[in-house]
């Protein structure tokens, strides 16, 4: 018992002293490289469709150091077989996503705003017009 109080105390002082939660798979990452990634993700809008989703940080994402990430991306939606622009955010501290949505012209479809668990997966609300949907991510290999 006093070891796992032990093991859990140590890992709290290496989290807390210079690793931060990455966005997949609750690796730790070290602050200069934490607001530069890209992910895959697999999911599905619950009761509407499967999905695939590639995200990246912007440029923007290196040039300060802030909890809020710049990102960008896309995904594929099985029902409409019609692939989506991303543009949104990531908060490192939070683990909220939201990303906005836009079709072949550029014109805001829907929204994503969700939370990270401490295994990557992302869960939360899809909105599209007045209809809202819950939906997950899991990490992509």
């Amino acid at each position: 018992m006093r070891f796992t109080v032990f093991i859990f105390l140590v890992m709290s002082a290496v989290n807390l002293a210079g690793g931060l939660a990455h966005p997949g798979k609750g690796q730790l990452i070290q602050p200069e490289t934490a607001n530069k990634f890209k992910m895959k993700f697999v999911g599905e809008i619950k009761e509407f469709s499967y999905i695939k989703m590639t995200i990246e940080s912007t440029e923007d994402s290196k040039t300060y150091k802030s909890p809020i990430i710049p990102l960008k991306g896309n995904y594929y939606e099985a029902i409409s077989s019609q692939v989506f622009k991303i543009i949104g955010t990531y908060n490192n501290e939070t683990l909220i996503w939201k990303l906005d949505c836009f079709d072949k012209n550029n014109l805001l479809t829907s929204v994503f705003v969700g939370k990270a668990n401490h295994e990557g997966v992302v869960e939360g609300k899809w909105t599209y017009k007045k209809t809202s949907h819950n939906f997950y991510l899991k990490p992509d290999k």
